[in-house]
C-alpha cells in the first residue's frame, strides 16, 4: 500500500473482480466518486453532509462562460476536501454536450494531472499522468 492508500478499483462502479488500485490511481478514482455524488447523499448512511458535488447536474443548466467558471471553482473546492490533495485547479470546456475537465493536482509526491469526461449520465476518468 502507498502513502495515498489503496481501494477496490472502479471510479463509477466497483471492479467486478475486486481488483485493488493504489497511489494516484486510487486518489483519481476517489475524486471521480466525489464529483459524481450529489452533496449530502452520504448523510443517508451517517457519513458527511458536505461530501460530493455532482458535476453531471450542471449539464442541464445553460452552460456559458460563467457556468464553466463556477464548475471549475466547485470542482477544485470539492477535490481539495480530500486530505491527500494539497492543491487543485480545474479547467472546464464544453463541446457537443460533453464537458471535459482537466485537473492540475498536487499531492505529497508533487504535481500530476487528470482528465475527466462528463456526460449527463457518467463521470469518466480519461487519463491520470
Amino acid at each position: 500500500m502507498t502513502a495515498l492508500g489503496a481501494d477496490i478499483g472502479g471510479a463509477s462502479d466497483l471492479d467486478p473482480l475486486f481488483g485493488v488500485v493504489d497511489g494516484r490511481r486510487a486518489l483519481a478514482e476517489a475524486a471521480v466518486r466525489r464529483l459524481s455524488t450529489p452533496r449530502g447523499e452520504l448523510a443517508l448512511i451517517g457519513d458527511s453532509r458536505e461530501y460530493g458535488y455532482d458535476v453531471r447536474a450542471q449539464l442541464n443548466d445553460d452552460v456559458g462562460p460563467r457556468a464553466l467558471f463556477e464548475i471549475e471553482a466547485n470542482v477544485s473546492r470539492e477535490v481539495l476536501k480530500d486530505e491527500r490533495v494539497e492543491s487543485a485547479t480545474a479547467k472546464a470546456t464544453l463541446a457537443a454536450g460533453r464537458l471535459t475537465i482537466a485537473l492540475d493536482l498536487a499531492d505529497a509526491a508533487g504535481p500530476f494531472k487528470m482528465t475527466l469526461a462528463v456526460s449527463a449520465v457518467t463521470v469518466e476518468l480519461l487519463k491520470v499522468q
